[in-house]
């Protein structure tokens, strides 16, 4: 039962929480199953993150998602919570609220359980989305301290729903009708979702106080007091005493997080602290997840992952991020799975913290990740749910792979105008690319056909300089990397069209230089080549590899000129796409498009251009 227990622990931000007692396990089993809580017997996806797909609503997706019976649950700031088809990832049915749904979808027989920022609690039909009934969960008390982003979720026990509210009290509301069964007032707003386990209740506080009060009583077993309690807060001028860490139950312990910058551990059965672990006034937001007997969790300003040993407090590893972290970390087969607010979605080793993949999205990550069936689903403030697929076997590739993006200051004719060639630079080198002058550049390209370890080369100038192009040749260096296993990637017209004098003056375009370097059909020398700028459409190939919207392109091919088609224009041509030369798969000339005026998403091009080097 104790591995049972610590599969469950780790979704606790899915809000569900497993007892030794068999009673609940078969509630919990019949309302979530393996798909939505118990991650550890899933498979996980190890390397080769691909998109199954991306649903996109208007509020930012700080809700976590559950999954049930082929379908995917989730709430989003635009008041809606979702339900989609876990394949196709289309809409089945929607339900407006009237305000943000940041909570978590509790999913028990056949009815989804959720609060909204408008202060109700709700069920629902799991099926068609219809009202069943609401719950008023009363006026919030007075916080000063904002950055208050989460409302608790629902924890569904023997058809009771228990949930914390911003009014101070605890519910608990009969399942099946919406009554009120009882309430426990604790004085202070409760964001965090109650655990479970023997007939006991924890729950944590705004006041920095964590709860265990019995299920039959309703009276506390004990009350334990952080050292948040204590703290005079106005001497900080911001929150340190909140818990909006949930309570995750190991074994006889129980660990939570708190605003005071400290992760605790507290004896269940007297409430008595095993230990603290300070984070140095960083908020520890993320609810704890357990890997074997170590806890893992995310912190705020500290800007870090750990693994501690549950018993010990040893830190066996620490992944280090450049922003806060919040979410919850998911584990699936020695996978942890966790956001930053950089917009990073991660992929780590349980074992050793080692990144194993990273996924790029269009805004901070709030939303904690479920993992089922080979795919991880997630939310981000950019307001859309992702499903990411991919492999699930190992690869050093993403550890090994070289990244680089090209720009120089040069006289040379400008394809960007408004400075975008300076904003792609400045975005990738922010990503950790080096940045590569012409001389760096080919230095850069004989290492790589010296070491021959996987690479991309980003031209956010778009330009080839005379070092690596010679048309006299057919082994120039260009040609030789795109032999390898390597990708050039451009963002804009092919540099070979752009004849220029010694200068740097743009005296004529001749796309036929271009057709015989890169033996690449562009049907023409000017306007029959050029075609115009015709909208182009994702493939799903296209979309597969991170790539979002329609862009404004020019010079499409045929299909049969290049290896995969991302995008076709208008007229069926071939507007994104990628060309091999003999290398490994996903090498080679890869075109993708930015605005040359106004860029924008460039997290989609970060993705597509990294695609199979993770």
């Amino acid at each position: 039962m104790k591995n049972g227990l610590t599969i469950l622990s780790l979704l606790i931000f899915s809000f569900l929480t497993l007892s030794n007692n068999s009673t609940l396990l078969a509630q919990i089993q019949f309302l979530s199953n393996p798909r939505h809580t118990s991650v550890f017997e899933e498979k996980a996806v190890l390397s080769s993150p691909e998109v199954k797909f991306i649903f996109e609503t208007k509020g930012a997706v700080r809700s976590t998602p559950a999954v049930y019976q082929n379908k995917i649950y989730f709430g989003s700031g635009d008041s809606f919570l979702y339900c989609l088809d876990e394949l196709t990832g289309n809409e089945i049915w929607k339900f407006k609220t009237n305000g943000a749904v940041t909570s978590s979808p509790t999913i028990a027989n056949d009815k989804v359980f959720f609060q909204s920022k408008d202060g109700l609690l709700y069920c629902l039909n799991s099926t068609n989305g219809k009202l069943i009934w609401k719950f008023n969960l009363g006026k919030e008390l007075a916080y000063k301290w904002e950055f208050d982003y989460y409302v608790s979720s629902a924890t569904v026990v023997d058809n009771v729903v228990y949930t914390g509210s911003g009014d101070g009290n605890l519910y608990a509301v009969n399942s099946n009708n919406g009554k009120l069964l009882w309430k426990y007032f604790a004085g202070s707003r409760i964001r965090s979702t109650p655990a479970v386990a023997e007939g006991i209740i924890y729950f944590g506080d705004n006041a920095g106080k964590l709860y265990a009060l019995d299920l039959k009583s309703h009276e506390p077993k004990w009350i334990y007091e952080t050292d948040g309690v204590k703290i005079n807060i106005e001497e900080f001028l911001f929150d340190r005493s909140a818990l909006i860490s949930s309570p995750t139950i190991h074994e006889d312990v129980v660990l939570v997080g708190s605003r005071e910058g400290v992760l605790y551990c507290v004896n269940r059965e007297t409430g008595k602290l095993n230990w603290k672990y300070d984070h140095k006034m960083s908020w520890v937001i993320s609810t704890p997840a357990i890997y074997k007997d170590n806890v893992i969790v995310g912190t705020s300003d500290g800007h870090f992952v750990n693994s501690l040993n549950i018993k010990t407090t040893y830190e066996n590893w620490r992944y280090k991020t450049k922003t806060p972290v919040w979410t919850t970390m998911a584990i699936a087969s020695g996978v942890v799975y966790g956001g930053d607010y950089s917009s990073n979605f991660f992929a780590l080793s349980a074992e050793t913290g080692k990144e194993l993949w990273n996924f790029k999205t269009g805004d901070r990550i709030h939303s904690s990740p479920v993992v089922h069936d080979g795919v991880v689903y997630f939310g981000s403030d950019d307001g859309c749910l992702y499903a990411i697929g991919g492999s699930q076997q190992t690869s050093d590739r993403h550890g090994k792979s070289k990244k680089a993006v090209y720009w120089e200051e040069s006289k040379i004719y400008n394809y960007f105008s408004n400075k975008t060639d300076e904003f792609i630079r400045d975005y990738f080198v922010r990503e950790g690319y080096e940045l590569l002058d012409a001389a760096k550049l080919k230095t850069f390209m004989q290492d790589r056909m010296n070491d021959r370890l996987p690479s991309v080369v980003v031209f956010a100038k778009n330009y080839f300089p005379k070092p690596v192009v010679n048309d006299s040749t057919k082994t120039d260096l260009l040609r030789e990397l795109l032999k390898g296993d390597n990708r050039v990637v451009l963002l804009g017209e092919n540099p070979l069209a752009y004849i220029q004098d010694q200068s740097g003056k743009l005296t004529e375009l001749d796309y036929r230089k271009a057709t015989k370097y890169f033996g690449i059909d562009y049907g023409g020398e000017l306007t029959e080549a050029m075609k115009g700028l015709t909208p182009s459409y994702l493939t799903e190939e296209g979309k597969k590899i991170g790539l979002r919207g329609f862009k404004i392109t020019m010079a499409g091919v045929n299909a049969d000129q290049v290896t995969k088609v991302y995008a076709k224009d208008e007229n069926g041509r071939a507007a994104s796409w990628i060309k091999n030369y003999g290398g490994p798969a996903n090498s080679g000339l890869v075109q993708l498009w930015v605005d040359r005026q106004t860029p924008s998403a460039l997290h989609t091009i970060k993705n597509a251009v990294e695609f199979g080097l993770k």
